[in-house]
């Protein structure tokens, strides 16, 4: 419930999943998604601006490691070698921007790393750009090898292997585009 205006701004499963008003776009979306976070006691990450990859891998997998919600504020975060293994993990970002527009965009320093190794059951992206800052020669945006995997709202760009799936995963993609 916004504190401002008194309505719901944001639901809470309990399967985890943040619903309603806190998922829409724009800027509006914004607020909700940082008073939902409030409300929830959830920690919304802000980007670092250090570029090496460094700083933001530690904060986003100190989140990670903990499991359930992972709320990543609109910007430019610079990461690699992630790894969600809880089950039910949701990692939610603030709109998959093309790099340099709004929302939320990962970019890896690695030519080589996975920014992403989804290995729990029922993991959730939902609205990030992934994309890679040197010229990739391996590894993949998403190296998806848990079951039950949902991306959705995602862009993909300038990865050696956009969205890898390997071993029994069962994976739904819904609005995901990918490019080289």
């Amino acid at each position: 419930v916004s504190p401002a205006t008194g309505q719901v701004v944001a639901t809470l499963s309990n399967t985890g999943v943040l619903s309603a008003a806190s998922l829409a776009g724009g800027a509006a979306a914004e607020t909700a998604r940082a008073e939902a976070a409030e409300a929830l006691r959830v920690p919304m990450l802000f980007p670092s601006g250090d570029t090496s990859g460094t700083t933001d891998s530690a904060n986003i997998q100190a989140l990670l490691t903990a499991g359930g919600l992972v709320v990543l504020a609109a910007g430019t975060f610079y990461a690699y070698g992630l790894t969600a293994s809880h089950n039910g993990t949701l990692i939610q970002g603030s709109g998959g921007k093309v790099l340099g527009g709004a929302g939320t965009s990962i970019v890896s320093p690695s030519a080589t790393a996975n920014v992403f190794t989804l290995s729990g059951t029922g993991v959730t992206v939902r609205d990030l750009c992934v994309t890679c800052n040197a010229t990739a020669t391996a590894g993949a945006a998403f190296n998806i090898t848990g079951v039950g995997v949902t991306l959705e709202n995602i862009n993909v760009a300038y990865t050696y292997n956009g969205i890898y799936c390997s071993g029994s995963s069962t994976t739904t993609l819904t609005n995901v585009n990918a490019s080289q």
